[in-house]
């Protein structure tokens, strides 16, 4: 199994890139991932917003080709977001959905399938567009 590490903060050396890497050694120690890919934006930079991300631009399409490949090849994804003095940053809403099974015990889990999982994220969407604009 191998498991993607997003780290959002775009500061280097930020506490979420150390939080991001300790999940990463606990992870492949412990022997519960195979792999890892670790994406810290500290040292990879994307932009915020570029309009030319939706023109087919050829430059976005090699940066985000290798993501979308990597992202693909894993089997689940952690992603590690900033805090400001304990909040979300600004202009972000921090919302985690528990996906139907998780969060509990193994037959909880062994209990589910990926149809009750996505209910349960169509089911978050639905909560989060209440709260969100955007």
């Amino acid at each position: 199994m191998k498991i993607g590490i997003i780290c959002g903060s775009h500061r280097p050396h930020s506490q979420s890139g150390k939080i991001a890497r300790y999940i990463e050694n606990a992870l492949l120690t412990q022997g519960l991932c195979d792999a890892t890919w670790l994406y810290d934006l500290g040292g990879n930079p994307l932009p915020l917003w570029d309009e030319s991300i939706w023109e087919g631009d050829e430059q976005w399409r090699q940066i985000l080709t290798p993501l979308s490949e990597q992202l693909k090849s894993c089997d689940g994804l952690v992603i590690v977001s900033p805090e400001w003095h304990g909040m979300a940053p600004a202009g972000y809403t921090a919302y985690c959905p528990q996906l139907a099974g998780h969060c509990g015990t193994e037959d909880d889990i062994k209990a589910t399938t990926w149809q009750d999982w996505y209910a349960s994220a169509e089911q978050a969407l639905f909560e989060i567009r209440k709260a969100c604009d955007t």
